[in-house]
């Protein structure tokens, strides 16, 4: 990483490129580092992520405490998530090829819902290991966005590998969920062939997952 030169008034410049503060020249490719919202790291520290301004009342040249994206040159070397940065890594995946031809993480799919009776005559929706969430929110695995009566997350599906179990639970609204017939106020276990009603909407739950094949998660090869 090379190194930068703060100048008197705060800017930052690469002194391999230019022999004084571009901005106090007027060619405004030096970056301060003062409290200017929205502020760019310059190419020679590698990162064009928009930066936090420092609190007032830093000293001179504190840096903000947002750093830059991994890449070429970065602070972390490439790495994007050098620490626990709060991002959960999913338990139950196996190995999958993308459309490129990497090796990826997958959540394999252990079940589904199928709209038998509403809006989304049909179609179908995948159930994966680990939680499933369903809701008319975009933030829903499962997203039923075509009904107003379907609160933003209504419903979570959960597959437990270790036990080869599924398992229903209400997950709040206004609303409520039936589950054959009757309401779904806690958590259920599920059974191949259930029906649900979500709002206007009725779904059968088919299992993938059952007696006769499970998911590997030990495999290796």
């Amino acid at each position: 990483m090379k190194k930068l030169v703060q100048c008197e008034k705060g800017h930052y410049y690469d002194p391999s490129k230019h022999s004084q503060c571009p901005t106090c020249a007027g060619s405004g490719s030096a970056v301060s580092f003062g409290n200017n919202a929205g502020s760019y790291v310059p190419d020679a520290i590698g990162a064009t992520t928009p930066l936090s301004p420092v609190p007032q009342g830093a000293p001179m040249g504190a840096l903000p405490d947002t750093m830059p994206v991994g890449g070429a040159g970065g602070f972390d070397g490439g790495n994007a998530y050098p620490e626990d940065t709060g991002h959960t890594v999913a338990a139950d995946v196996v190995e999958g090829i993308d459309d490129c031809g990497e090796v990826v993480a997958v959540r394999p799919v252990c079940g589904w819902l199928v709209c038998i009776e509403g809006g989304k005559k049909g179609q179908s929706y995948e159930i994966y290991t680990g939680v499933t969430s369903v809701g008319r929110g975009k933030q829903n695995d499962i997203v039923l966005d075509f009904d107003k009566q379907i609160s933003e997350t209504c419903l979570n599906i959960s597959y437990d590998v270790d036990e080869n179990e599924f398992n229903a639970a209400f997950a709040g609204g206004t609303n409520l969920i039936k589950l054959n017939k009757k309401s779904l106020l806690g958590q259920s276990v599920l059974c191949d062939g259930d029906i649900f009603k979500i709002g206007k909407s009725y779904f059968i739950f088919r299992a993938l997952c059952n007696d006769d094949f499970k998911w590997d998660m030990d495999d290796d090869d």
